[in-house]
């Protein structure tokens, strides 16, 4: 019986090692949450998209994880699809820096066509277009435009 106690432990142990080491090693905390930055519909409402950023928590190894302060941006989504239905899909954008954007503003060029600007403000307080994404619901295609 103790063998097999010894056994369990140790390969309870052995276990717990390689998820931490695991964890140490991941490119990205887990997602822990998400708040909506702006919805937008067509103007015809026939479409509608969803901004939503995502957030984690820095993981349990992180001390302050349960404070909201210590939480990162972990992506961009961009929820799509027919107005009035439940938004499951969505294109991610992971390699946009949040804290440097003022605003995002939409602006439908059709029904299914839209462009969603990334919008600073420079040090002499003017706003700019630093990037474009643009979305096509035919084609289910989101591009990345830099002015």
């Amino acid at each position: 019986m103790g063998k097999v106690l010894g056994i369990i432990l140790l390969l309870a142990a052995t276990l717990l090692f390689i998820g931490n080491r695991a964890y140490e090693f991941s490119e990205k905390p887990e997602i822990t949450g998400s708040f909506s930055i702006r919805t937008s519909a067509s103007p015809g409402q026939s479409n509608i998209i969803e901004i939503i950023e995502m957030y984690d928590d820095g993981g349990p190894g992180n001390p302050l994880h349960q404070d909201s302060e210590s939480r990162g941006f972990h992506s961009l989504r961009i929820y799509y699809g027919e107005y009035g239905s439940l938004l499951e899909k969505y294109k991610e954008i992971t390699d946009i820096r949040m804290p440097e954007i003022d605003y995002f503003d939409v602006v439908w060029t059709g029904e299914g066509q839209v462009a969603i600007n990334v919008m600073h403000r420079n040090e002499a307080g003017e706003i700019f277009v630093f990037e474009s994404y643009h979305f096509d619901f035919l084609t289910d295609t989101l591009t990345r435009q830099t002015p």
